[in-house]
């Protein structure tokens, strides 16, 4: 909100250099006219022009009042008459007349563009000494100068900045090239446009060094701007190899180890061609992008991304995931989305169902497959495998295609053949299957594998622990006793996942439960929570090994031995993520020791270390766990009972029998 003020002036005619006038009278009663205070007011200044002029306050006119105005709201107005007048001259008629049409002029008031702002300035700026020392500065002299010392920098001016300070950086390697904006009072809007920001550059607020790294990606301000805004200080390696082409319209099949990035890989490039290609009419914008993704929580979460870096220029995304509302997310299909972000299912169900995306997935201009090894997988790929041929049954519309996992075969082949006779997903290699299906328009698409060679983050510390099947709990309790954080444990059944959410809830450790049964909704809160959660604990089965970005988990541990090493891969990777470390732990029963050694070959590793602990210290924890498992027991059973005795009782009623009490 402003406060602004009139600034005095003298007419030319009337005064004299040096001459002082004298206070206006602001003691007048108020029902006074206005003819008879300017009459007075005008004599008294004549008489006494040795006084200083003074200020009053003054009602605000009504025109000013509007609270949509583009000055946020004037909260007053403080006012002086410094001009003299001739009483003799003076014509009160026209003053009355100009009173009487002013309510007329102020219905056709739609701005304060026809204000001189050179004849304002601001109240807080006022003060009397100041003022009787030096001239005060209008609000049209302090925009003007803002404008012309601002320090902002565009995108496109970079290079011109690097070049000028390269030389004084030479000679004084500490130098800050940093550039800091020097805050200004809000300039009015009718000031002058020569020096106004362009409406299609970005300013940034801070000159930030790590923004050059990605603005040689070939990426535009709007998203440049967005990814300032998200704090990303420099881009990963998977990023930096797969951008480039991509922005130039190259189909690539990338694979980095999980937590690496690969989300901006390849919606980045999406995103922006999108951004330069739709329309600039809302109500004409088109289907652009289709992501696919192999879960629902994933799904969520890539879309959730792609709109916190497309804050500047919004792109319309749509997710569309099982166990949430179907007609909602139909509702959203009407209204023109640009991408849509979704889970074979769930888009193969509305496919079926509905003619809303009929016509649309056909001329896409872009397609997206993340976590393409888990895609291919029996109970993904038959629905994948139809959405695809959708999708190519436009021979002539040229489609870019990119494809991302954790783990890529590189022996992959790109020449068109049919599908095996073993089926979809059954094949020796599956991944291939589904390039058959694929329609690339690059004949031979860019590989991108910036794995590492054991296929595990350097930034993780693997490690083991040896017990028998029915100590599993003890130790499992053990290490989360003993080491504080935010685990999560990966099991192969939703049984065990029952089991050890009671045991575990007894011994007063803050845990949540997540498996493919669940509801939707119930999955999403409790993923939530865990994130909230400091030091909880989330039991999952294999729906959150992959994908899911869960800041900050410190410990991941493989209750059973997993099934293969492309699932350890990926269990493995929900911690160290973003460049942070993190604990990886196996417990191995002697059941398991053969799945262990296979998945020790698979990963190319002799042994994976035993954790050293102290087994003394373990003892003392087996009979709590002993003892949660009883009460565990007796609520089971309890509950069954009950459950049983109001089955019957329901039966006989409905049967109309009394039961014997003493059964």
């Amino acid at each position: 909100m402003w406060t602004v003020t009139k600034k005095p002036h003298l007419s030319a005619q009337n005064s004299t250099p040096g001459a002082q006038t004298k206070p206006l009278n602001s003691g007048q009663s108020e029902d006074t006219s206005t003819s008879d205070i300017l009459q007075t007011e005008t004599k008294s200044s004549l008489d006494e022009p040795q006084k200083q002029l003074q200020w009053k306050k003054v009602e605000i006119p009504k025109h000013f009042s509007a609270p949509d105005n583009e000055m946020g709201g004037l909260l007053e107005f403080e006012e002086i008459d410094g001009e003299y007048f001739d009483q003799n001259s003076l014509d009160l008629s026209k003053l009355d007349q100009a009173e009487n049409s002013h309510p007329k002029k102020a219905q056709n008031f739609d701005d304060l563009d026809d204000i001189n702002w050179d004849d304002f300035i601001f109240v807080d700026d006022f003060d009397q000494d100041t003022a009787d020392k030096t001239p005060i500065k209008t609000i049209g002299q302090l925009a003007r100068e803002s404008i012309d010392n601002s320090q902002n920098v565009t995108f496109d001016s970079l290079e011109t900045v690097q070049k000028s300070v390269e030389p004084e950086t030479q000679h004084n390697p500490s130098l800050n090239i940093k550039q800091k904006n020097k805050k200004s009072k809000p300039a009015p809007k009718n000031l002058p446009a020569s020096k106004a920001d362009d409406k299609d550059k970005v300013v940034l607020d801070t000159f930030n060094e790590s923004l050059w790294a990605w603005k040689n990606l070939g990426l535009c301000d709007a998203l440049l701007k967005g990814i300032q805004s998200c704090g990303f200080k420099k881009p990963t390696e998977i990023q930096k190899k797969s951008l480039p082409p991509a922005n130039k319209g190259r189909d690539i099949l990338g694979a980095a180890e999980t937590g690496s990035g690969k989300t901006l890989a390849f919606g980045l490039p999406m995103l922006q061609y999108v951004i330069q290609n739709r329309a600039e009419n809302i109500s004409d914008r088109c289907l652009m992008a289709l992501v696919l993704l192999p879960t629902r929580e994933l799904a969520l979460q890539v879309k959730e991304n792609l709109s916190k870096v497309d804050r500047e220029s919004p792109v319309r995304i749509v997710s569309l995931v099982g166990g949430m509302s179907l007609q909602k997310q139909e509702r959203l299909l009407t209204q023109n989305p640009e991408i849509i972000v979704a889970t074979t299912g769930r888009l193969w169900e509305i496919i079926e169902q509905t003619d809303l995306l009929t016509g649309k997935l056909e001329k896409i201009k872009f397609l997206v497959l993340d976590e393409a090894d888990r895609m291919v997988e029996r109970g993904h790929f038959k629905e994948l495998t139809e959405i695809l041929r959708i999708v190519n049954s436009d021979n002539e519309a040229k489609r870019q295609t990119m494809v991302f996992s954790a783990t890529l075969n590189k022996n992959l082949s790109f020449q068109k053949k049919k599908l095996s006779s073993t089926g979809p997903g059954n094949s020796e290699n599956p991944m291939q299957e589904m390039i058959n299906v694929l329609k690339f328009k690059d004949p031979n698409p860019l590989m991108i594998d910036v794995t590492p060679a054991n296929a595990i983050s350097k930034k993780i510390f693997e490690t083991r622990i040896d017990c028998l099947k029915s100590e599993k709990e003890v130790y499992l309790y053990f290490f989360l006793t003993r080491f504080i954080g935010k685990s999560l444990v990966f099991v192969n059944s939703i049984s065990s996942i029952r089991r050890l959410i009671p045991i575990l809830t007894n011994l007063n450790v803050e845990v949540f439960p997540l498996h493919a049964q669940m509801q939707q909704r119930q999955r999403l809160k409790n993923l939530d929570r865990f994130k909230e959660s400091k030091h909880g604990v989330l039991i999952a089965s294999d729906v959150a090994a992959r994908g899911l970005d869960i800041p900050s988990v410190d410990h991941v541990i493989h209750y059973q031995v997993p099934r293969g090493g492309e699932l350890y891969v990926h269990r493995s990777g929900r911690t160290a993520r973003a460049h942070l470390e993190g604990v990886v732990v196996i417990i191995v029963c002697p059941e398991e020791r053969k799945n262990y050694l296979k998945l020790c070959k698979t990963l190319r590793k002799d042994e994976i270390p035993i954790l050293p602990m102290e087994y003394s210290m373990v003892a003392k924890f087996k009979p709590l766990v002993t003892l949660s498992r009883e009460i565990d027991s007796i609520e089971h059973r309890l509950d069954k009972e009950s459950h049983d005795q109001e089955w019957m009782s329901k039966a006989a009623d409905e049967m109309g029998i009394e039961i014997d009490p003493d059964l």
